[in-house]
């Protein structure tokens, strides 16, 4: 199936908000598969994401939005918290009109999707956490740091290098204001008080969110969250290997029933 590109520009909760999409090519031609929605992580953008949203592409129609603050979207002089960043992606969904749809977010972003499945599961047939954070073993920001620095030798240059340039467009105080208020998200809780179904990706060689931490998550609610290793990993594991997630998302799809909502 042909697909193109695009940005959308949409007002939520009182903001103007980009996103990347990719959708099968045609007006009156649709996805056979649930709309995808990829959210970002802590400081990066929906650049993050391109490798996986062209894999994705074919049989979806995905979405990539920037968060305030973040990529194309202007930011509030004040960075926003997590409950704040939470509350955003739900209008910003409810804006679009986008309804059932698969959310995937990595590190921080996993938590995002985990949250707006708890707080309203009508938007979402199913959440895939790639990377998911914070680990409580590891819950301060130097310790955080440590492991980044560990991952960053297995991730591709390229992407460490647009990665450092987001960071530094973002700058330290959105940065530290993000990871305190995502250090203290419950993430176990969430996913636990979720009666959305729950896929949890990490890389093999993920120092930031190591298999010790995945399990300890599936353990809050065995029957409603999958775990799944991409070998040769790391954290980014929807970058060096997108093909491979995008085929273990599809397998949970099937796995779990979710069908497009149309």
């Amino acid at each position: 199936m042909a697909t193109r590109h695009g940005w959308h520009t949409g007002a939520a909760d009182g903001r103007e908000i980009f996103a990347r999409v990719l959708a099968p090519a045609g007006g009156g031609e649709r996805a056979p598969g649930p709309p995808v929605v990829l959210v970002h992580g802590l400081a990066v953008s929906s650049r993050y994401f391109v490798r996986l949203l062209e894999q994705l592409g074919a049989q979806h129609q995905v979405w990539a939005p920037d968060l305030p603050g973040h990529g194309r979207t202007c930011g509030d002089r004040r960075p926003l918290r997590f409950d704040e960043l939470v509350s955003v992606l739900v209008a910003w969904l409810d804006a679009t009109g986008l309804r059932r749809a698969v959310l995937v977010g990595n590190s921080m972003g996993g938590q995002l999707v985990a949250e707006v499945s708890l707080r309203r599961p009508d938007l979402a047939s199913a959440v895939v956490l790639i990377g998911a954070t914070t680990d409580t073993a590891a819950p301060s920001l130097g310790a955080h740091a440590l492991r980044l620095l560990r991952d960053m030798a297995r991730e591709r240059p390229q992407l460490v290098a647009a990665t450092t340039l987001e960071y530094l467009d973002c700058g330290p105080r959105r940065l530290l204001r993000e990871f305190a208020t995502m250090r203290d998200h419950d993430l176990a809780a969430t996913l636990a008080g979720s009666p959305v179904p729950s896929l949890l990706v990490r890389g093999e060689h993920d120092p930031i969110a190591p298999a010790s931490w995945l399990s300890r998550l599936a353990a809050a609610d065995p029957d409603t969250v999958d775990v799944r290793t991409i070998p040769g990993a790391g954290h980014a594991a929807h970058d060096s290997h997108p093909a491979e997630v995008a085929a273990a998302i599809r397998a949970f799809l099937d796995r779990r029933g979710v069908q497009s909502a149309g």
